[in-house]
């Protein structure tokens, strides 16, 4: 009775134990993308403070949808350290003077 049991049970959850289903499509690389697809890349300066401009951009993501950010180029010769924040959400470029 037991074993029938488990067997009934093994059954109803899609199979031996340890099985997984079958993958229907494989994932798509995080770095795959067109290359030769547009971008509409938009660029705006903001405001210039000691030196350092604060620029605001966006462009088409292969994903769908646009992509934005907010962009603080120093106008001093380099070379210079770059560093990139996400924030996971859309933000307005004048809270990037927070960071």
């Amino acid at each position: 009775m037991t074993r029938a049991l488990l067997a009934a049970l093994a059954l109803a959850a899609g199979g031996p134990a340890g099985a997984q289903p079958a993958c229907p499509d494989p994932l798509p690389s995080p770095f795959g993308y067109d290359a030769s697809a547009p971008l509409a890349l938009a660029d705006s300066l903001l405001s210039v403070e000691d030196g350092v401009e604060l620029r605001a951009f966006a462009f088409d993501s292969p994903a769908g949808g646009r992509a934005t950010g907010v962009l603080a180029v120093p106008r001093a010769p380099g070379p210079h350290a770059g560093i990139l924040t996400l924030t996971g959400f859309p933000v307005r470029p004048e809270a990037a003077r927070a960071y």
